[in-house]
């Protein structure tokens, strides 16, 4: 297998009925690769851009299929993923509530507190386009969201996403 480095950006594009306030806009990322001929593994950090911009980190398992080759380093793929994203989010907790003193109106006292766990799992079918030491990402995803919060649900969502970045070869 092979290892290398990539640093990038990716811009997400969402269905235009969906409410895309709450939504981030686009990622920066920088992560670390092993692949085969035609399977990977990947490691990634993200810092996520636009409504709640936070750290994230995640794991991809992909596969690798070859649709053309231009030149020694440049080819045209298919590269079927999984990805598991992890980061924190504020939850809310209902600590100490009461009942008023004329046990007329329930006082809910709230504590907040940042958890970390896993808050999507992503399915996508991207086309790779790889120049030198440069490649092209165009994917359509569907997200499984999560919050670790009990009482917020979210949907599933189709996005579509263009990624570009760079390869930093290390063997």
């Amino acid at each position: 297998g092979k290892l290398r480095l990539r640093a990038g950006y990716n811009h997400y594009i969402y269905p235009n009925n969906y409410p895309t306030d709450m939504l981030s806009t686009g990622d920066i990322n920088g992560g670390i690769s092993w692949f085969s001929h035609y399977t990977g593994v990947r490691a990634n950090y993200t810092y996520l851009l636009g409504y709640d911009e936070k750290h994230a980190i995640s794991t991809d398992v992909y596969a690798k299929y070859k649709i053309f080759n231009f030149g020694a380093y440049n080819y045209i793929q298919i590269r079927p993923k999984i990805s598991f994203y992890f980061s924190s989010e504020l939850v809310e907790y209902d600590k100490n509530a009461y009942m008023d003193p004329n046990d007329i109106m329930y006082v809910p006292d709230y504590a907040y507190k940042k958890e970390f766990g896993l808050q999507n799992t992503s399915f996508s079918l991207p086309v790779n386009v790889s120049y030198g030491d440069f490649d092209l990402e165009l994917e359509c995803e569907y997200n499984i969201l999560r919050s670790l919060d009990p009482v917020i649900k979210h949907n599933n969502i189709w996005v579509f996403g263009v990624s570009l970045g760079y390869i930093f070869g290390i063997n």
